[in-house]
């Protein structure tokens, strides 16, 4: 199993990490990939890439954090990606529902980002909410870019929309307790969906409540299982699959 978007940056984990990464390896979890949402949490992801074989990094300015980024911030995510173990921009992306940073200046780091991804040829993670159509606008201005829209919760003309440019969707746990988006991934090629926890948050059923972390990505592939009508085994293969294709640095 990969967990493929996990934040053990976060405070949350400041106090038992190397149990919660004990755990995640107990029940079979092969790699992490832990995404940095603004510069500190970055360096943070990258420190523990280099601890641990199993986890690796990605960089970028989360849409909550893009009015404070720094003026040099693109500079410092392009030196963090040259690490061998930075696999992605990200994560980036808009988020109207909370709107802690002004629209113009999410869209404008997220411009920023794609931009950077798309020179570096590096996937980008998308994190979107109640921007749909902004999004979609976004990325088509800057064009030929790929990644993920990762805890995708969007419609099925974005779903649509994202498959058609070739990007990835990534499910957490929340497709245990809704069953909102499970005809999404049912028309969806089977390639092109991954899995994650989005740790510490969207813990899956049964552990609803309680803090998240990525042993309970099973929970997620075993609810995918069930919606493909595949063994978990099976599941499991193509779900690793997909994720070292939508980042290739993991699989060297």
């Amino acid at each position: 199993m990969i967990d493929s978007h996990a934040h053990i940056n976060a405070p949350q984990f400041r106090d038992d990490l190397e149990a919660v990464i004990r755990r995640a390896i107990a029940v079979g979890i092969e790699k992490i990939i832990v995404p940095g949402y603004d510069l500190p949490t970055s360096l943070r992801a990258m420190e523990l890439a280099k601890k641990h074989d199993l986890i690796f990094a990605t960089a970028g300015i989360h849409p909550h954090d893009a009015s404070k980024s720094p003026k040099n911030y693109l500079n410092l995510l392009e030196q963090y990606a040259t690490d061998e173990k930075v696999v992605a921009i990200g994560e980036s992306g808009l988020d109207f529902f909370r709107n802690l940073s002004e629209k113009n200046v999410q869209i404008m780091r997220f411009s920023e980002q794609l931009e950077l991804a798309k020179s570096l040829n590096l996937p980008i993670i998308i994190h979107n909410r109640n921007a749909d159509d902004d999004t979609i606008e976004t990325v088509e201005n800057i064009g030929n870019t790929h990644g993920v829209l990762h805890c995708f919760s969007g419609s099925q003309r974005l779903a649509d929309w994202a498959i058609e440019r070739g990007f990835f969707l990534s499910f957490t746990g929340i497709i245990t307790f809704s069953d909102e988006h499970h005809g999404i991934i049912r028309n969806a090629p089977k390639d092109k969906i991954c899995i994650e926890t989005d740790c510490p948050w969207l813990t899956p059923a049964p552990h609803r409540g309680k803090r998240n972390e990525p042993e309970n990505v099973k929970f997620v592939l075993e609810k995918l299982a069930e919606i493909w009508e595949m063994p978990v085994e099976e599941t499991d293969i193509m779900a690793t699959f997909n994720t070292e294709r939508l980042f290739p640095k993991i699989a060297k």
